[in-house]
């Protein structure tokens, strides 16, 4: 297997920039890395606060402990709009990565 078929398979199934180590692109692959990270720890942070939230609902009773109540209370997220920014943040960042993965493969082959 080639190293831009590495590269990219890396980058798509591994973690963003994992493929540019293989092409020794060192400081693409810490950007991209990092840039992915960022907004993962971000999300991971928000759904854990979240779940605490909701969890202690529960334990005062004001959100009923059934499939619906806890649906009705995950979709009113007040916090929404960063955490969807995040998402598309990661989105891009994974497409940019295996897409230049690929870019830089085939040019130094």
């Amino acid at each position: 297997m080639s190293n831009c078929k590495k590269a990219v398979l890396l980058s798509l199934l591994v973690y963003p920039g994992a493929g540019h180590f293989i092409l020794k692109k060192y400081a693409v692959c810490v950007a991209l890395v990092v840039a992915f990270t960022v907004p993962l720890v971000f999300v991971i942070s928000e759904i854990i606060t979240k779940t605490r939230e909701i969890a202690e609902q529960i334990r005062n009773g004001e959100v009923t402990l059934d499939l619906a109540g806890i649906t009705e209370s995950v979709l009113n997220i007040t916090s929404a709009q960063g955490l969807k920014m995040s998402i598309y943040i990661m989105t891009i960042v994974w497409v940019i990565s295996f897409m230049d993965a690929y870019r830089v493969g085939k040019t130094n082959t």
